[in-house]
């Protein structure tokens, strides 16, 4: 829904790369870093987008496509899922003037840090 843009990019980033989701490990705490790339998805910065989004598609995607101004990202604890260098959790994202819609968001790591790689509603 808010990521509209990264799920289209993301799965088509996903078409050219071995990605597939994480096997489900049990959930656990959201690692501070992963909660911190995740709420960057709303940041009207584009160096700070940048460095949230997997690098295959980082730059073709500008804040006003990921999130409207306004859009607030809250992380879910206890919903980390993590198989290697493959991850999800769910958050709580609401833009202005819609009721609040609970994500799954699929994370890889990339350069020694966790990337948002798509979106998508469970």
């Amino acid at each position: 829904m808010v990521v509209a843009v990264l799920v289209t990019l993301g799965c088509a980033a996903c078409s050219s790369s071995p990605y597939s989701a994480p096997k489900a490990a049990g959930p656990g705490r959201v690692p501070a870093d992963a909660t911190r790339v995740v709420t960057s998805l709303v940041s009207r910065d584009p160096a700070t987008l940048k460095k949230a989004l997997a690098i295959s598609y980082s730059a073709y995607v500008n804040a006003a496509a990921v999130a409207p101004a306004g859009t607030r990202i809250s992380v879910q604890p206890g919903t980390w899922q993590q198989h290697g260098g493959e991850a999800r959790l769910r958050a709580l994202v609401t833009v202005p003037g819609r009721s609040p819609v609970t994500e799954m968001i699929y994370l890889v790591r990339e350069e020694g840090q966790w990337r948002v790689l798509f979106t998508d509603v469970p």
